[in-house]
């Protein structure tokens, strides 16, 4: 508990130069700021201002023991009166919740209680103790441990801890359900001990859970000529759960071999940052519409669960022995214990790595967006391992009609509008006619996805590398997709539209050359959304890992061509690509130590590349027509207005 509190502390320590014109560390907390700055080690020191003497669980042990069963029978006779009153029988599910402050902390207590197979009832009873930075401050300010500015203070509102204990039992009935042992409800971090673990009876379940999170952020405006205003945001957050949970089976003195204890160990850090920019027209806060918008972000997590399985044979030396320091470890959600005693009880050992990133970009007419995320799993066992690798980069192109998306702002400003106006009770008919029925701001929309999975199940040790840098390529999947969808291609205004969706046809389908036609004719016309999927078989890859780089080359040039706009073939050299996409397949051929392997990430970049440009019958040279599987729909309007839909 004493972590939060100093985490807190050294934002105001770090940031006091900074900011000592508008805060001031005074008594007992200037004292610990000069011994810190000294040198001097925090465990020796008095607690923090707030903490008081011992524990916070040595205070809620004081204060709830002699008043918890008093506490649950107040609450559970409300629910049995409610019942009774309304003759609800035990029909009425209704659980327990309670909380209150207590100096810094704010402590809660829930019983929920759900019915199980044969009639008996599960008890799931939640107690969490909670602290915010704001709490903190504010409890400092207003005890004078601390000169701070109130506006300050709302700087450190994404700092927050919570530590979280659940305690799950069965029980008879409904009435013995909201009646048992409120101990394991109030004092429920009291069964978090070795020796009351053990003791845990068939299908009983402790958990222990802390989580602590930190976001931050800075916003500013700029007000520009002609009401336009531009606005942006820095964003940074982080957090760390650590979680441990123990199930019983129930103990068997007579039979050693016995399993009695499952245990689950799940530690997860995660963190984020992100950009955002807009340039927004905004006049006198009447009327607001976003001409230009601009956002970066990247997310990055990573878990680790281990499962340990505790047999009636260790209940002694867990109790007593060589096992109750590491158990006790285990309980304390401490990382790193495989490599001591426990690494002899682990049953499996799980680990997952997830990456993602995002650019996007918006104007009044159109939008781009791209997004990478990379998933990775390792799963080990006794009995085997294996690892699972996804990454995907989705690139999204969109138009809009500029004159629906004026209307649809309008129609959102005037409903704000409309509902400040006094004496207006009934606006719906003035809404209604204000807005456009099934109004679409739609009128072009492009979307590619690369995506790559690898699963391998070759023996690998825990401790050696976990994530593979070279994939044999019989254990790639290498999937590729395509989208494009129009809201007309019969209009003159359309007409680019049109060529788009006829090209795409050609290039991407295997659609017959009279579903094409149709279209051209108009016959078949948008809203268009046509879709298309290609998967590359493990030959495919064997194929194209023996390609020479002058054969490359040749390929990569006629893949690269641009189109002209007029003709809307492709016709000219784009260089850019060429260099791109030969540096790429140069990276992968030189890292090949095995002519069936690839380095992943690589791959999955140049196959971004190639498939961008690359039309169906060039990829049919790459990795031959027999290793690809296509496959996907068309689905449009004919031109008496009726559904249309074919696949291929």
């Amino acid at each position: 508990m004493k972590m939060i509190i100093f985490f807190v502390f050294l934002s105001l320590l770090q940031n006091q130069s900074h900011a000592s014109s508008i805060f001031k560390l005074k008594g007992e907390l200037k004292d610990r700021a000069e011994k810190i700055e000294s040198g001097e080690s925090i465990s020796g020191m008095p607690d923090f201002p707030g903490e008081g003497s011992g524990s916070i669980y040595s205070k809620l042990i004081s204060w709830l023991s002699p008043r918890y069963r008093t506490i649950g029978r107040r609450q559970t006779d409300a629910i049995f009166y409610h019942n009774q009153n309304y003759n609800l029988g035990d029909q009425n599910l209704a659980g327990i919740a309670w909380q209150r402050p207590m100096g810094i902390f704010n402590i809660g207590a829930n019983r929920g209680i759900d019915p199980v197979a044969g009639k008996k009832f599960r008890v799931s009873d939640v107690f969490t103790i909670s602290v915010g930075a704001v709490t903190f401050l504010k409890y400092l300010k207003d005890n004078d441990h601390l000169d701070i500015d109130d506006g300050l203070i709302g700087l450190f509102s994404g700092i927050g801890f919570q530590r979280t204990y659940r305690y799950q039992h069965i029980e008879d009935s409904f009435i013995d359900a909201a009646k048992s042992n409120f101990k394991k409800l109030f004092l429920a971090f009291t069964y978090l001990r070795p020796e009351k673990i053990i003791e845990l009876g068939a299908g009983e379940k402790v958990f222990a859970e802390d989580f602590f999170g930190f976001d931050a952020g800075i916003f500013g405006k700029l007000p520009t000529p002609w009401y336009m205003t531009l606005q942006a945001a820095l964003m940074k957050g982080f957090s760390r759960t650590r979680s441990v949970e123990f199930y019983s089976y129930g103990a068997d003195p007579s039979n050693p071999n016995k399993k009695v204890i499952k245990s689950n160990l799940k530690i997860t850090k995660s963190n984020a940052h992100g950009f955002f920019a807009d340039l927004v027209l905004d006049v006198f806060k009447l009327f607001k519409l976003t001409l230009l918008s601009f956002n970066i972000s990247a997310d990055f997590s990573k878990s680790l669960n281990q499962e340990f399985s505790f047999y009636q044979r260790d209940l002694q030396s867990i109790k007593s022995g060589d096992l109750r320091k590491p158990f006790k470890n285990l309980i304390k959600r401490k990382e790193n214990l495989t490599d001591g005693v426990l690494g002899q009880k682990i049953a499996s050992w799980k680990e997952t790595v997830k990456k993602s990133g995002t650019k996007k970009y918006q104007s009044i007419k159109g939008g781009y967006a791209n997004e990478l995320e990379e998933k990775k799993y390792i799963n080990f066992t006794k009995d085997g391992y294996s690892e699972t690798f996804n990454a995907s980069i989705e690139k999204f192109i969109y138009v809009k009609t500029i004159w629906k998306e004026l209307t649809n702002s309008i129609t959102r400003n005037l409903r704000k509008i409309v509902n400040k106006i006094p004496y207006v009770k009934d606006y719906k008919d003035l809404l209604a006619y204000l807005t456009i029925p099934r109004l679409e701001i739609g009128r072009f929309a492009k979307l590619q996805e690369v995506s790559i999975d690898y699963k391998s199940t070759s023996d690998r040790s825990i401790n050696q590398d976990q994530y593979p840098k070279n994939a044999r390529g019989e254990n790639l999947k290498i999937k590729l997709n395509k989208t494009v969808a129009t809201a007309k291609t019969n209009t003159f205004l359309d007409v680019i539209y049109k060529k788009t969706v006829l090209s795409f046809m050609e290039e991407q389908t295997k659609l017959k050359s009279d579903v094409r036609n149709n279209v051209k004719l108009n016959l078949l016309r948008g809203p268009f959304e046509i879709e298309s999927e290609i998967e590359v078989t493990p030959s495919g890859l064997k194929r194209f890992a023996k390609t020479l780089e002058w054969e490359a080359q040749d390929l990569f040039d006629e893949i690269c061509l641009k189109r002209n706009f007029f003709t809307w073939k492709k016709t000219k050299r784009n260089a850019k690509c060429v260099e791109k996409v030969m540096s790429l397949f140069s990276n992968i051929k030189n890292h090949k130590s095995n002519s069936d392997e690839f380095q992943v990430d690589q791959l999955k970049n140049l196959m971004d590349v190639v498939y961008q440009n690359a039309s169906r019958e060039q990829l049919n040279i790459l990795f031959g027509e027999e290793n690809l599987k296509i496959k996907g729909e068309l689905k449009g309007k004919t031109n008496k207005g009726k559904s249309f839909r074919v696949t291929f």
